[in-house]
């Protein structure tokens, strides 16, 4: 699997013992969060920051469901309805959120398990 320059980033800040930086989600437990990286893709991320599923680098759009490890997203009218991971779990109820972790620059949202 491939990381962003934002995600490598983030994961060494969170693993600098003398650097204070929040390592997780901005979402509750057992949420996903999503959104756009630096690196202009779709990074999806556990609640801990870690790494579900991305699309290739400049792939910026979720609902066209280009993800490198299999996950699909459907879509009504442009917003996210159902996400289902590789692993076969689903989340649903997604909401944006003004603040974002996990090196989400952009169009953070978080979604609840169904």
């Amino acid at each position: 699997m491939k990381y962003s320059l934002g995600f490598l980033t983030a994961t060494a800040l969170c693993v600098a013992p003398m650097v204070l930086v929040n390592c997780d989600s901005s979402c509750g437990n057992g949420q996903i969060e999503l959104g756009i990286a630096g690196s202009n893709q779709v990074i999806i991320f556990a609640n801990d920051c870690g790494v579900i599923d991305e699309t290739e680098p400049g792939q910026s759009v979720a609902c066209n469901n280009g993800f490198v490890d299999g996950t699909s997203i459907s879509c009504n009218n442009g917003f996210i309805s159902v996400v289902t991971t590789p692993d076969g779990s689903q989340f649903g109820d997604c909401e944006g959120v003004a603040a974002s972790a996990c090196g989400i620059s952009a169009d953070a949202v978080c979604c609840v398990r169904l």
